[in-house]
């Protein structure tokens, strides 16, 4: 079958009253391990909207917009508001061809005063089961530290699921401070993300407007590195040094030239001062030693 939900209105009318958060979901013949809604089996549809305040909360079931009432085949039961609050289920019976419509679950307040929600599931010819699968190139996932980031699932199904997000590899809260992201359209999206980040993350089909059967998950790793403009300071910081030193260690021709000429005239220097220091220390013989030399 194929299921397309439309959540036709959300409103608030105050702080202290309000209806929002509309929600289904379908639960093939649980007597059958089916993922699938099959013609001569049970269908379940369960429909769950947050009401304030919880106890004025009241539901109703059109089937192509007409009222439906429960029946041996048609059976609409609310479930105990201390196991699900604000849920309403409707199990249809040995499913038949004539059964293809939309089904519209009306949520509304018992003094009114706000707008109702309702959801359509329109059931037809096929079902899709849920599958989720990552893109090729999107896991392992490389960025830096203080970019955006995408993490993505590819979601497909008939309806087609809501996604939960979360940390595979620990037990930590995600980005926002949940547990869980919900995702609509399989993306997490992290702004600024830190080195700390860095891990696998579950994505996961939830029973959100879709089937409730097991879920499927697949898993994304994030590398977060070093961000650019640190690892440019690092590099820039060892080239000046490396060029101090090789100015140090390294000169060009001409000044080799230069200092040889330099050595050379220190040389003429030292040489003539010598010359100079003999002259002056000679003494001219006495007449004696002239007599007897």
């Amino acid at each position: 079958m194929n299921i397309v939900v439309v959540i036709k209105s959300v409103a608030f009318h105050s702080v202290h009253t309000a209806l929002k958060k509309g929600r289904f979901w379908i639960t093939p013949d649980p007597y059958h391990n089916d993922d699938n809604i099959q013609i001569g089996r049970e269908v379940k549809i369960s429909c769950q909207v947050e009401a304030t305040p919880p106890e004025e909360l009241m539901f109703s079931w059109l089937k192509n917009g007409r009222p439906l009432r429960s029946s041996e085949r048609m059976v609409i039961t609310q479930t105990d508001p201390d196991v699900a609050p604000g849920t309403t289920n409707l199990d249809i019976i040995d499913l038949k061809f004539t059964d293809f419509g939309t089904y519209t679950c009306v949520a509304s307040l018992k003094n009114g005063g706000i707008p109702e929600i309702s959801i359509d599931v329109n059931i037809s010819s096929t079902t899709v089961p849920p599958n989720l699968t990552v893109p090729r190139g999107k896991s392992p996932l490389a960025t830096q530290e203080g970019d955006t980031v995408e993490l993505q699932c590819l979601v497909s199904g008939k309806p087609k699921p809501i996604i939960l997000w979360s940390r595979a590899d620990k037990e930590v809260p995600m980005p926002d401070g949940n547990m869980q992201t919900e995702s609509y359209d399989g993306v997490l999206r992290i702004v600024n993300v830190s080195r700390e980040m860095s891990g696998t993350y579950r994505c996961q089909t939830s029973q959100y407007n879709g089937f409730n059967v097991k879920p499927r998950e697949a898993i994304v790793e994030l590398i977060v590195q070093s961000s650019a403009k640190t690892a440019g300071v690092e590099t820039d910081t060892q080239r000046e040094r490396e060029e101090r030193w090789d100015k140090r260690s390294m000169k060009t021709d001409a000044e080799r030239v230069r200092e040889e000429r330099e050595r050379q005239n220190d040389d003429r220097r030292f040489e003539t001062r010598r010359s100079l220091d003999k002259r002056c220390d000679y003494v001219p013989p006495t007449d004696a030693q002239r007599l007897w030399g």
